[in-house]
């Protein structure tokens, strides 16, 4: 891999954006290792967990328009078809965790890529901007999607036409980011939690992901009969007999995601 590190923690893949000397701008070439990043990880079985953050001092700076040889030729709509869409649909279907570290800078496409995962966690001195209509362009590769969801229609329209620079605090606030961690304590915080998300009930974590990805297309009833189809399935699996058998027993479970 040329624009991602891969390391692996116990159950834990980590994948970091390497452009640091660009503030992780990303690049055609990021997007096909990450593709291929997460497909191979939702193959894997000893992998549970995913976490994404950033080299340097920036998660990622969105689009590197360097990487685009004739702007004014360029295709848009062919790139975010054949590149970012099917990172962005990978990520929300693979049925693992991902957990988002934002260490930095966090800018455009930026935005959407972090959004694309399930919990995000960010450094104290991050600092969020859409940058979109800075250009002329609007949100693209599913920050929309994720957006308006989160912030409701206005909001997401404040954010995006004038370019508001957010803090980490504000991040918070708005529902960006899950939780916020000391500058100085950001990397251990986040592999201590990301790995306590890779040692748990993995199985379950990917079908109440599956779920909560469809609830706002669903009615009551029908979320009702997946509960209990699901719940059906899980008290079969090995981690509800280990769960319950820690509990008798009154220790911590030791969960295999089975």
């Amino acid at each position: 891999m040329e624009t991602i590190l891969l390391d692996k923690k116990d159950a834990l893949l980590i994948i970091k954006l390497n452009r640091p000397e660009n503030l992780n701008a990303i690049t055609t070439k990021m997007l096909s290792e990450l593709n291929k990043a997460f497909s191979d990880a939702q193959k894997d079985e000893s992998i549970r967990a995913i976490l994404l953050t950033g080299e340097g001092r920036g998660f990622c700076s969105g689009q590197d328009l360097k990487d685009i040889d004739n702007l004014e030729n360029f295709s848009f709509y062919e790139h975010l078809v054949n590149n970012y869409n099917p990172l962005i649909i990978k990520m929300q279907s693979l049925e693992k965790p991902i957990i988002v570290g934002i260490n930095g800078t966090c800018a455009g496409a930026g935005i959407s890529l972090a959004l694309a995962g399930d919990i995000r966690i960010c450094k104290k001195s991050a600092k969020f901007v859409l940058a979109f209509s800075n250009i002329g362009l609007i949100t693209d590769s599913g920050g929309s999607y994720f957006l308006v969801r989160m912030l409701g229609i206005s909001k997401a329209l404040e954010l995006l036409w004038t370019n508001e620079i957010i803090d980490s605090q504000k991040a918070l606030e708005l529902g960006i980011v899950n939780k916020v961690f000391e500058d100085e304590e950001f990397d251990s915080k986040l592999i201590e939690f990301s790995l306590n998300i890779a040692n748990g009930p993995t199985k379950a974590y990917a079908i109440s992901k599956r779920l909560y990805n469809r609830i706002y297309e669903l009615n009551l009833n029908e979320v009702l009969e997946l509960e209990a189809q699901y719940q059906e399935v899980l008290s079969k699996s090995e981690d509800f007999k280990e769960g319950i058998k820690a509990f008798l027993e009154k220790r911590k479970p030791q969960f295999k995601g089975k």
